[in-house]
């Protein structure tokens, strides 16, 4: 049984019947309704409450007891009392403008720095995996653009404003 499908199945016996979890942007956007539609038919008299967050977020509402469940990207251990498992592996995909001179990410790779990299947040996980990615590939990470959401990034990268990583969904 999936972790979601045991938190699920140890609250459906509660009083209050409900699932607070949190998950991130792309989650939300790609899996929330495929989650919300499986526990719907499983779980019909439990309620589903969720948030979009971030890993950091997640982690402070799990100590707070604000939610029971988080599902984000991992980047690092989790803190002392929070358990996680990985229960998706994504893959990296290189956005670039349809004219761009780059087809790949080992062309990526024989940069010394890339001046219009599009970039999540620094504090997001996955900016911070790219940023320890390029640094084990010598590449000087210098984001020319900050974009709030990997929605925007797709928008900026084929209006031609830059390069950027994200994860395949």
């Amino acid at each position: 049984r999936t972790e979601y499908g045991a938190a699920a199945h140890a609250c459906s016996g509660t009083a209050s019947r409900s699932l607070q979890f949190a998950a991130s942007g792309p989650i939300s956007r790609n899996h929330v309704h495929t989650i919300r539609s499986a526990h719907r038919r499983k779980y019909p008299a439990l309620k589903l409450a969720w948030r979009e967050t971030n890993q950091h977020e997640a982690e402070m509402l799990l100590q707070a007891d604000e939610i029971d469940l988080a599902i984000t990207e991992l980047d690092g251990k989790p803190p002392p009392g929070i358990k996680s498992s990985v229960i998706l592996k994504l893959p990296l995909a290189l956005m670039v403008p349809k004219d761009s001179r780059w087809r790949s990410a080992e062309q990526l790779w024989e940069q010394e720095t890339l001046e219009t990299f599009l970039s999540l947040p620094p504090e997001e996980a996955l900016s911070r995996l790219f940023q320890q990615g390029f640094a084990q590939q010598g590449i000087r990470f210098a984001s020319g653009i900050e974009v709030a959401s990997l929605e925007s990034m797709k928008t900026y990268v084929a209006n031609g404003f830059g390069v950027g990583l994200a994860v395949a969904i």
